[in-house]
This record gives structure tokens, sequence and C-alpha cells, in this order.
């Protein structure tokens, strides 16, 4: 019989936060649970603290596995591992360096269960290092489709999405190889692409996200970062055409492109920012709020060159 759900754990350098998540894993209320913690072979005593915290809950050591990589395989393999050896009618993953509240997965299960999801989503809490935090509620949808469409910013973190594990085998889904930061996107966005029911769990258990200035998303604007953002939403847009679904009109995944694309919105890099997602330009011109001044010249200046934006750049209070 399959466990009701499989949670996923990469585990590399975490020696100093992992005791804290392995324990709010291991307390959860939700018994019938398959925990796949997978070892990029971490260099530091991740593993031997992990250890630690599982000898004090015998009953749970059944549960549990360890998948011990041979080469540091970073995110997307170890994550794609961990997905192959799941068995559970639903999988969710968390972050070695976060935690999650005693009874978020059952709240969660229990929801997908009642209803037949095939997405459950949930609320996270953002902890800083000053001690500070802030809730962020996802917002709850009619269909895993209309976040797609809808023109609202969407966090597609994997941590807070409870899926159905045949939507991910029926659909052959695992992680695009070597896309280590977006890799969420990557693959939540087709999850919700091939997935026709979705929840949200409105209970107070929440995802606890440790935001670290050293974490790989607090560097989204590096050069190798870029390419991978723009190599991973270039990959989104075959899947979707496989799929029959024209990604031009799929919103939440052009505004990923403009974000991207307005990096080089800059004088010294217009030359790029034309080249870059230039589908994009029909939809920013056609959203609210900026200036009828700048939709006019991000349209000309992907018609008939980059010298519309230069001057429009180049105004003191543009």
């Amino acid at each position: 019989m399959r466990p009701k759900l499989s949670v996923i754990i990469p585990i590399y350098g975490v020696e100093n936060s992992i005791e804290k998540c392995a324990e709010s894993l291991f307390r959860q209320t939700l018994d019938d649970i398959e925990y796949i913690f997978v070892n990029d072979c971490t260099p530091d005593r991740s593993i031997e603290v992990l250890q630690s915290v599982i000898d004090r809950y015998p009953n749970r050591r059944n549960q549990i596995r360890i998948i011990n990589l041979p080469t540091n395989s970073r995110q997307a393999a170890a994550r794609n591992i961990g997905l192959k050896q799941a068995k559970g009618l639903y999988i969710i993953h968390c972050d070695p360096d976060d935690w999650v509240d005693a009874t978020l997965y059952e709240d969660m299960y229990s929801l997908a269960s009642r209803h037949d999801y095939d997405i459950v989503s949930c609320d996270y809490m953002v902890e800083y290092e000053n001690n500070s935090q802030n809730l962020i509620r996802l917002p709850s949808v009619n269909t895993p489709m209309d976040v797609l469409c809808s023109n609202r910013y969407y966090i597609f973190t994997l941590w807070a999405h409870m899926v159905r594990r045949n939507i991910i085998t029926d659909n052959s889904l695992e992680f695009f190889s070597d896309i280590n930061c977006s890799e969420d996107v990557g693959f939540m966005a087709r999850v919700f692409a091939v997935s026709k029911t979705i929840g949200h769990n409105s209970n107070k258990s929440y995802y606890h996200y440790i935001k670290s200035e050293q974490s790989i998303t607090s560097k989204l604007n590096s050069p190798q970062i870029i390419d991978q953002r723009i190599q991973c939403l270039n990959l989104i847009d075959n899947f979707m055409a496989s799929r029959g679904l024209d990604a031009s009109r799929l919103a939440m995944l052009q505004r990923l492109k403009r974000d991207i694309k307005n990096i080089y919105l800059r004088k010294e890099s217009l030359e790029r920012w034309v080249k870059l997602f230039p589908e994009v330009c029909d939809w920013e011109c056609r959203q609210p709020g900026a200036s009828l001044i700048y939709k006019l010249t991000y349209y000309l200046s992907h018609k008939i060159g980059t010298w519309p934006m230069q001057l429009f750049l180049s105004l003191p209070h543009r």
C-alpha cells in the first residue's frame, strides 16, 4: 500500500539547519509519510546530524530513506532522484534549511483527499536573519490554468505545493537537467499546465522559509543565474507547444520573461534587451500602469531600432 505522502529533501551543506528541519518533519501529525533525503555528496556533518535526529524518532525510522549520491549533482538531479524513488499518493518538497508547522502536511493531505485535488497549495512564513517575519498568502484559484493565464504574480515554489504523484508520472515530468535556479518554476509551470484541479490550505499551518543572503535565489541577477532562468523559460515554451498551448497567451510566463528581459533595459545593454524574448513587447504594451509614452517607446524600439528607448532613458524625469 502506498504512503499518503512522499517528502523529498535534498541535502548539501546544511549541518547547521537540518536538525530543526528534520525535527519538524518527524513531528508531523500526518502518520503515513515517506521521507526521502537525497544526500548530494555533502562535505559537512549534515548526514551525521540527520542520523542523530532519526535516532530520537524510532517510530519514523521505517519511513525514512537516505539516498547517497556518488558525486555532487546539484539541485535538479538530486530532486529527480527523489521523484523516481517516491511512492506516495502525493509528493511535496522541503528545503533542508527550512521547517514546517506540525499540522501542515495533514491539513494539506486531508484537503487533497477530501476533494480529490491534483494540487494543494499553502501559505508560508518568510523568516529573515534579523528575526522578522512576513506571512505570504498564495491566492485561491479555480483551476491551475487560471494561474498561468493570470497577470497576477504567483510564486511557483515546490515546498508550497503538494502534487498528486500520478500527475507527475503520467506526464513524465522531471526537473530540467542542469537548471539549478528557477527549477521550481520549470517544474511547477508544467505541473499546472497538465493538472485539472487545485485547492488551497487556509488553515493557520505554514511552511517556514528561512531567507538567507547565501541562498542561490539571493543571486538571481548574476550572469550565470540569468542564463539559467532564460534557458528554463525557453524549455517551458517548448513544453507548452508540445501540449498545444500558446505560451504567448499565458500571462504568467510573459511576466516572468518581462522581468528577465528588463534586467537589460539600460543604455549599455539595449541590443541584448530588444533581442531577448521579443514576444513580450505586445504583452507589455497591453499592461495597465505604465505611461503611454513608455509603451510607445517600448513598441517602437522593437520595430525600428533601439534609438527611441535610448532617448527615453536619457530623459531626466521619465
